[in-house]
């Protein structure tokens, strides 16, 4: 079926040089002209796709002539394009063609009736909805922690046994996980309360911190000091690099996290950020100053990259901690800061010493607790950053900021809960791609997934259940790890992250 239809039509004035008058009439008999340059023909385009047709008009006329228009499709009867014309040049765009093949045909009609038109072809693909999916079967552990392997192929979650703190690894290998107990990282004098874990990027070195070591020691004297240990994989086997690392204080929170934020490595493993966030400069219990150290791997020997960095009283600096792929951006939570209010500052390793970039970010009231959790990109020019307790159970919010001119500026909106139970404390656990473009934020019962572009922040519609557990993204954005009654499981997530990517 062939429906011509006319949708649009603008008049526009063109004069040509003037000619004698002998020749006027014969001009004015001349038809106008029309030509599509682009876009070019037979070309394949998505469903919603924003299409742009250009091309040239031309009236050879003496005299003022109106010219129409207009535009039709062999296939749909409504197109609503946008007009643009300039030095006899013009640009249609529309975004609302049918599935289906068009003939698209653009004619321009003179005052006398004349005219001209010129076709192509365009093709366009039905709307394609992604989905998810779970990757290989469900992994039944009580997991405290859970962190990845830039592309999702491992797994590292931390579990208790016994009051203490085990990390099982678990690889992905035609479609199945697999893990193997020898190689497990298990030590009596690690409690489970207030550990934390981070893995790298290529999945080879591993860092466990628990600010509860020998926990279960008869003596009190030994109790609640903080450690945290490196690992690198040789052999399929985890082998420790160098020694526990401490701060020789007692109940300072050394490697402590509630979310797994308390230490961070570098993209590659050599560089490692451990909070301290109990910390109390003045030697007085429940200051709270808060302290950040940063570790570098000189041949197998743990070196102290720069000064402590140590947060003013009550604030809880190092709360949470997260470093930029080369381990020289630190940004770093102070969840105490004016009354639980919370604030982030984000460092960079100048000269040999850790200096303040851009300007602190504070929370936005009384109790919100920002800085709780967060994460900073590759690059370190954008972290995201989560408030899950805004003095309202039900509620909480995220917040991503760029740097821009050594200034951190928010991008979009601030994202909030919808205050209904399922998304109470909204941000308690948070995860961000390593670009900076998929965010994943999770409250009481479930996890939400965003795309974090230029300008805006909107959100996938991926809404998995995950009820008060560890829950991480994958560097990549194309997986999303997630525990639920005492199981984890993997999704593919790609077709919505990586996907909208490439587009």
């Amino acid at each position: 079926m062939k429906n011509k239809i006319i949708l649009l039509f603008i008049l526009i004035m063109l004069a040509a040089c003037g000619k004698d008058n002998e020749s006027q009439e014969e001009l004015e008999l001349q038809p106008p002209t029309v030509n599509i340059t682009s876009p070019e023909n037979d070309i394949t385009f998505n469903s919603g796709d924003e299409i742009v047709f250009q091309g040239n008009l031309n009236d050879t006329e003496d005299v003022g002539s109106e010219l129409e228009i207009r535009i039709s499709s062999t296939i749909q009867e409504n197109i609503t394009p946008e007009i643009s014309i300039s030095n006899n040049a013009f640009s249609l765009t529309t975004s609302n063609l049918v599935e289906g093949v068009h003939t698209i045909t653009i004619t321009v009609i003179d005052s006398d009736q004349m005219q001209d038109s010129d076709s192509i072809t365009v093709n366009i693909l039905p709307v394609k909805n992604p989905v998810f999916s779970q990757l290989g079967d469900k992994i039944p552990v009580n997991a405290w922690h859970v962190e990845t392997s830039y592309d999702g192929n491992t797994i590292a979650i931390l579990e208790e046994v016994n009051g203490a703190v085990n990390v099982k690894t678990y690889r992905f290998e035609n479609s199945v996980w697999t893990t193997d107990a020898n190689n497990d990282i298990y030590y009596v004098d690690m409690g489970i309360d207030n550990s934390s874990l981070s893995i790298s990027k290529d999945g080879n070195f591993l860092a466990v911190g628990s600010s509860n070591k020998f926990f279960n020691s008869p003596n009190p004297d030994l109790m609640s000091i903080g450690v945290v240990r490196i690992y690198k994989s040789k052999n399929d086997q985890w082998v420790q690099v160098g020694n526990d690392l401490m701060t020789g204080n007692e109940i300072d929170g050394f490697g402590n996290s509630s979310r797994g934020n308390g230490i961070d490595l570098s993209a590659d493993g050599s560089i490692i950020a451990i909070g301290a966030f109990e910390h109390y400069e003045s030697g007085e219990f429940g200051d709270d100053n808060g302290l950040v150290r940063v570790f570098k791997n000189n041949q197998g020997a743990w070196e102290q990259m720069g000064n402590d960095i140590i947060g003013d009283i009550e604030t809880h600096t190092g709360q949470a901690v997260s470093l930029s792929d080369d381990g020289f951006t630190l940004a770093i939570g102070a969840a105490k800061y004016k009354n639980f209010t919370g604030q982030i500052e984000v460092y960079r390793f100048q000269n040999n010493d850790w200096v303040q970039i851009g300007n602190a970010i504070a929370g936005n009231a009384i109790g919100d607790l920002l800085g709780t959790t967060l994460s900073v990109s590759a690059n370190g020019d954008r972290f995201a950053v989560s408030a899950p307790n805004p003095g309202n159970f039900t509620m909480g919010y995220a917040k991503v900021f760029e740097n821009r001119n050594n200034d951190w500026v928010q991008i979009g909106e601030t994202i909030n809960s919808d205050g209904t139970y399922d998304y109470a404390r909204f941000g308690l656990r948070l995860s961000f791609s390593s670009d900076g473009s998929i965010l994943a934020l999770s409250s009481i019962n479930s996890t939400r997934v965003y795309k974090v572009s230029e300008n805006t922040i909107d959100q996938f519609d991926i809404d998995i259940e995950s009820i008060t557990a560890p829950m991480n993204l994958s560097p990549d954005g194309s997986r999303l790890i997630v525990e639920n009654a005492f199981e984890v499981f993997v999704y593919d997530i790609s077709e919505f992250t990586i996907s909208d990517k490439k587009q």
